[in-house]
């Protein structure tokens, strides 16, 4: 799990609101207390302050690169990634996010290309279509939909004609779009795999507003809940188990933009989210690992 953009001054912000708006005593603590194990500290090949493209193929390659770079060295070359690893071991692959699918940390999981700009060409890899290893991810939620259509269609931002549902579609892939489709995979019990599931043009909003909008977009713990349960029962029957990456996506964007308040409720989203992989490992049967880290921190 990554927590994109939060440092140690925003997990203490949201810790004190949380207190302080649920009458709770001080001492009280979030999920992500109870797991923090220290700091990291993180920098690009090519700057003190790395950007989160550079930061996540730091996590996905385990190499350094250049800010910008999406799962490439600085000489241009492709890096293969953890998810690309799992998926030739025989593992099952997912990726859930509230910003863009295309965003640089779930972009560097499961695409290559020299510039996170490159979102087009990332749509396409994501669903195997140019992708060197052809398809590697089996269930995919988040935003980011104007990115998957023609650029003459309603919705549609890319600079060419390409469908990128249909693409996904002929490849195999369920796709839904809304959040009746959403709840039709009935917290992960109804989904068909592989699935690329898109629920906003682009990123879904702040927690704070999404709140309002609930009928229209899921939250990252309702996501990250349908991903677990959709990906335990597509393996149930497998030796091989699944590789999940769950990203607290806006928590960065917040900060970025100076807003407290959205940071806020980014934090306490992406808390949720983690409490609902804790138990999803302590169900009977479950073993797993889970591993959180921020890439880097946004507005500290």
């Amino acid at each position: 799990m990554v927590s994109d953009g939060m440092g140690p001054a925003s997990l203490s912000l949201a810790r004190s609101y949380h207190q302080h708006a649920q009458g709770l005593p001080p001492d009280s603590l979030l999920a992500l207390d109870t797991h923090l194990l220290g700091t990291s500290r993180t920098r690009s090949s090519s700057s003190l302050i790395t950007d989160s493209a550079a930061g996540a193929t730091a996590f996905s390659c385990g190499r350094k690169s250049y800010n910008g770079a999406i799962s490439v060295l600085p000489d241009g070359w492709p890096c293969g990634t953890v998810l690309e690893a799992a998926k030739r071991a025989g593992y099952t692959t997912g990726l859930v996010v509230t910003t863009r699918l295309t965003d640089a940390t779930p972009a560097t999981f499961a695409s290559h290309v020299r510039a996170r700009e490159h979102e087009d060409r990332i749509a396409r890899q994501m669903v195997g279509d140019g992708h060197p290893l052809g398809h590697v991810v089996d269930l995919m939620l988040g935003g980011g939909r104007c990115r998957f259509l023609p650029n003459a269609s309603a919705g549609g931002c890319r600079a060419d004609d390409v469908d990128v549902t249909k693409l996904a579609r002929e490849r195999g892939y369920a796709y839904v779009s809304t959040r009746a489709g959403f709840d039709a995979l009935e917290g992960g019990n109804a989904a068909t795999l592989p699935l690329l599931g898109l629920f906003a043009d682009t990123d879904i909003p702040f927690e704070i507003d999404r709140r309002a909008e609930a009928d229209a977009y899921p939250s990252l713990e309702e996501m990250a809940r349908t991903a677990t349960t959709a990906l335990r029962i597509a393996t149930r029957d497998s030796e091989k188990g699944f590789f999940l990456l769950i990203e607290g996506s806006r928590i960065d964007h917040a900060g970025h933009e100076n807003d407290p308040a959205a940071q806020v409720h980014e934090v306490l989203a992406y808390d949720r989210a983690f409490a609902s992989v804790l138990e999803f490992l302590d169900e009977p049967g479950v073993e797993g690992v889970l591993v959180g880290t921020s890439d880097h921190e946004t507005g500290g």
